[in-house]
């Protein structure tokens, strides 16, 4: 097993990144990044593993992962960066890259027996990005009998993430909880050398080390989330067959690179749950709470890798939801994007597609599986969180006729969930300054919006029965 000190991992990723950005002035920038990308190809996945949860699923000759490099690249090649854009895209993928190296490694000095137990009752809020998503899932991490991922167990982690550790989740042991959180400030201080401004960010979704934060950060590990739709969606006015490699994912509701790719998280689920040192310590960790809204683009995946998973939709109207996302991106991409080539206009426009796209996706999905998520009000969800958490607990264990029965501690988690209420008020209201851009900053924003979107995307006529 690999045991490695996180400040010397974090030092020698800065220098890593030093000598890569120098190296820029012989290479082109996408050809740095492959080089990057191909750090952990060294890393075969060990046969114990391969043989019991990650299956190559394209085929000998190209692996998902080596597939979702490129297509990466791809998409990279097409986007009109400044050199701090250029600078993270760079920087922003070595932490993960070099993630998925430490997990392969430490993954094959592991017991045959850790892949066999497979991630616990999972619930996992896959609504639509930018419907609250984010607030219901730190609510319901609140249950102590609950698992969750943070930052630090997602980022340069060779051995067992010491955040999953109880003593960890109920903060008693300050000297532990700062070695778990050294891997996640190293990615935090990467990406605020690059464009990344958490204190901006925070408006539009909270960065910090002690809430639970999205897994797509293990997605991640092998590419995935570079290919966020709205990448695609941005460049859509330059014709070039460099968005091929991306479409081809994109477009395809089944990949087998995404379906490797959530492959390697149930994998990272079951090494926490499963890891000797810590399988004492988890065994009152009952179930998973899951969230990102990537999963809302690739549902059919979702329920595959998790057949026993319970999915949580959150509705919000439309107009919001797009010009919401729409911000979120600006806000996150505006010094890293050359706007005389991507005016602020355009994501507006890549947020309507990819939003619509999202929708239809998920319309399909629940289509075909009638009765089998949860759907939840946004306005209902903001007038009475705790409600709605245990709202979704009473639903859980119906849908599955009493049989998916939970350790839950029904009165300290709700006094856990008052109390990150209050506190994330509080700290809400204490902000040096709020975010700089408000949901009407769009001059191609017409003034009776949601009809606007209803007309040109049919999409939201039919989803209209989701949110009233």
């Amino acid at each position: 097993m690999i045991q490695l000190n996180m400040n010397k991992v974090n030092r020698i990723i800065l220098i890593l990144s030093v000598v890569i950005f120098c190296f820029q002035t012989l290479v082109t920038f996408q050809d740095t990044l492959w080089l990057v990308s191909t750090l952990p190809v060294q890393t075969p996945i060990p046969e114990s593993l391969r043989q019991s949860v990650l299956p190559s699923r394209c085929g000998e000759q190209v692996s998902g992962y080596e597939k979702l490099v490129k297509a990466a690249v791809s998409a990279t090649k097409d986007m009109p960066l400044t050199t701090s854009g250029k600078i993270n895209r760079l920087l922003f993928n070595l932490p993960f890259a070099v993630s998925r190296n430490m997990f392969l490694s430490s993954a094959s000095s592991l017991p045959n027996e850790t892949w066999i137990e497979a991630p616990r009752k999972p619930i996992i809020i896959a609504g639509l990005g930018r419907s609250g998503t984010t607030h219901l899932h730190r609510l319901m991490a609140q249950n102590p009998n609950t698992m969750s991922l943070r930052i630090p167990d997602m980022i340069l982690q060779g051995s067992i993430p010491e955040a999953m550790n109880i003593e960890i989740r109920d903060k008693s042991n300050e000297e532990k909880i700062k070695k778990a959180e050294s891997g996640g400030l190293g990615f935090l201080f990467i990406n605020s050398l690059t464009g990344f401004d958490p204190e901006k960010m925070s408006k539009w979704h909270d960065v910090r080390e002690d809430v639970p934060e999205e897994e797509y950060l293990v997605l991640q590990h092998n590419f995935l989330h570079t290919l966020d739709e709205f990448i695609l969606d941005l460049t859509n006015s330059t014709s070039s067959p460099n968005q091929d490699a991306i479409r081809d994912i994109y477009d395809s509701e089944y990949d087998c690179s995404v379906h490797e790719s959530y492959d390697y998280l149930k994998a990272y689920l079951m090494r926490i749950q499963n890891h000797p040192e810590t399988k004492i310590q988890n065994k009152d960790l009952d179930h998973w709470i899951l969230k990102s809204p990537i999963h809302s683009r690739n549902l059919n995946i979702v329920t595959d890798t998790f057949p026993d998973a319970q999915l949580v939709f959150l509705h919000r109207s439309p107009d919001k939801l797009v010009s919401s996302l729409a911000s979120f991106l600006y806000s996150s991409w505006e010094k890293r994007i050359d706007q005389s080539v991507i005016p602020k206009s355009k994501f507006l426009e890549a947020a309507e597609i990819s939003m619509a796209e999202l929708a239809r996706r998920f319309l399909k999905w629940d289509k075909a599986n009638p009765g089998k998520g949860i759907h939840i009000q946004f306005e209902d969800f903001i007038k009475n969180p705790i409600a709605t958490v245990e709202y979704i607990y009473e639903q859980t264990e119906q849908k599955d006729n009493n049989s998916f029965q939970f350790k839950h501690n029904n009165n300290l988690h709700k006094q856990r969930m008052k109390n990150y209420i209050e506190k994330d008020d509080i700290r809400r209201q204490t902000k040096s300054k709020p975010g700089k851009y408000s949901h009407k900053d769009f001059d191609n924003m017409v003034d009776n919006y949601l009809e606007d979107l209803k007309q040109r995307y049919p999409v939201w006529k039919e989803y209209e029965s989701y949110h009233q």
